[in-house]
């Protein structure tokens, strides 16, 4: 391994990683927040510690998140089964909602999220 590829590595796993619709937190680190991006640019975030209860239902292709005192959200869109799994794991930093004509065009990411529904208590 070259020294620049060790830098590059070092770098990804400091600053998390990109992968398109989903922006990963590097392995460790400290408090953790998601963000979701909405199609209209607006943002909200919510730590995981208050994540309570995080489902996947398979035939609606939609993961629903429950955040202690805060609310839930929503996601729908295509292969989302893996997103779910990072989940598990407190991966995703950001979720970023794309437009539905555009998916075809979206060959990087391994699931498409094209719509996101926050609803607070």
């Amino acid at each position: 391994m070259s020294l620049t590829e060790k830098f590059d590595r070092k770098r990804n796993q400091q600053e998390g990683t990109d992968e398109g619709s989903a922006i990963n937190y590097a392995k460790t680190g400290g408090i953790r927040y998601v963000s979701f991006v909405m199609l209209d640019g607006k943002r909200e975030f919510f730590c995981y510690s208050d994540l309570v209860r995080c489902s996947f239902d398979p035939e609606k292709s939609e993961i629903s998140l429950i955040f202690r005192g805060a609310g839930s959200v929503s996601l729908k869109g295509q292969s989302l089964l893996s997103l779910y799994e990072q989940f598990q794991n407190q991966i995703p930093r950001q979720v970023i909602c794309i437009d539905k004509r555009y998916i075809s065009l979206n060959v990087i990411d391994e699931f498409n999220v094209t719509d996101i529904n926050i609803s607070t208590d």
